[in-house]
């Protein structure tokens, strides 16, 4: 009775389009049917844009990159990604998503954790669900570290973690 007159008073909205959400779960239906994450296939495996095969020219051309492999979870403006503006209270949901996204990618497993400022609560929990540090101490010479941040662009690797090996996990794609 008193779960009813709640149901009526605050209804359960969809974290993604804020709808009115009667399914009972984090989303509704038709925001559901659009989650899909991005194959790795038909992406270049050093930047993670869509490439037939191996690496894009522009990463064969360019000599330095300090990642040994990028992967995004969504295409850029998919409703998914609105879970970004509001990164700390959807923490766990972002940091589940990059679990799964982690395993698909079938990367080294990582010693330590770097999650850019944005998204660090969801960098607490992925270290948590995976049981990693997310210590600054564990970034030695050599050691593989994940680093998480919802584009490409907006990464800024602190120099301690320059002589790691570095795999970076996006949110979204680049525009």
């Amino acid at each position: 009775m008193i779960r009813a007159f709640l149901d009526f008073l605050f209804p359960m909205r969809c974290l993604s389009c804020m709808e009115i959400n009667y399914s009972h779960y984090l989303f509704c239906d038709i925001c559901t049917s659009t989650i899909e994450l991005i194959d790795r296939r038909g992406r270049c495996w050093k930047c993670f844009h869509e490439k037939r095969f191996g690496r894009c020219q522009w990463c064969i051309m360019k000599k330095a990159n300090l990642f040994i492999s990028t992967m995004s979870l969504f295409e850029h403006g998919a409703p998914i990604c609105r879970l970004c503006s509001n990164s700390e209270m959807h923490a766990k949901i972002i940091a589940s998503f990059f679990v799964v996204q982690f395993i698909k990618s079938r990367w080294p497993f990582p010693k330590g954790i770097y999650a850019h400022p944005s998204l660090k609560q969801a960098g607490y929990y992925l270290a948590r669900f995976l049981n990693i540090s997310q210590s600054s101490k564990t970034y030695q010479p050599g050691a593989n570290i994940l680093c998480i941040a919802n584009y490409h662009y907006e990464i800024d690797i602190p120099v301690e973690l320059i002589s790691s090996r570095l795999y970076l996990l996006t949110f979204s794609t680049d525009v």
